[in-house]
């Protein structure tokens, strides 16, 4: 199972990563308010390197784009029984409703059987807030390495 290539909805554009958006990317992991909830802070070069080479393959990550600017991924993990859904937008694109659009647009192409998982840091109050109107529920916790306190689990049953 994979993602379309690209997925269009009324406002976004949500394709595959081209190496012209790196600097836009490399803004958005930089940003210390996109990255306040990761174990991490902001990423280095080094560190985006890595994260690219393990989240931006075709099958699993779009770039979201507007009016042909990126600004922001959306992810989804379809391996195994459980599929994970992340995304990361820029503070200029908080609040819109775009984050939202993303994830449906993600969810509905990809028809993942099986449950939808999200983790989330639990003072992240706007993904919160956005899981729950994407139909997840909260179902426990989980602690990764690396973290002094554990993140909150969500999943969503989607449709078999």
């Amino acid at each position: 199972m994979s993602l379309p290539e690209i997925l269009r909805t009324p406002r976004l554009v949500l394709r595959p990563w081209a190496p012209s958006d790196l600097g836009a990317l490399a803004g958005l992991l930089d940003d210390d308010r996109v990255m306040a909830f990761s174990a991490t802070g902001p990423l280095g070069p080094k560190a985006r390197a890595e994260w690219l080479s393990e989240n931006c393959s075709a099958t699993m990550s779009k770039a979201v784009t507007a009016e042909g600017r990126v600004f922001g991924y959306v992810r989804l993990n379809l391996a195994g029984l459980d599929h994970v859904l992340g995304i990361r937008l820029r503070p200029s694109a908080w609040g819109r409703g775009f984050a939202h659009e993303a994830a449906e647009a993600v969810l509905s192409a990809a028809k993942p059987n099986g449950r939808v998982l999200a983790e989330v840091d639990p003072e992240n109050h706007r993904s919160i807030r956005l899981l729950k109107r994407l139909g997840f529920v909260e179902i426990g916790e989980v602690m990764h390495a690396g973290y002094d306190h554990p993140d909150l689990v969500f999943h969503r049953q989607s449709a078999s």
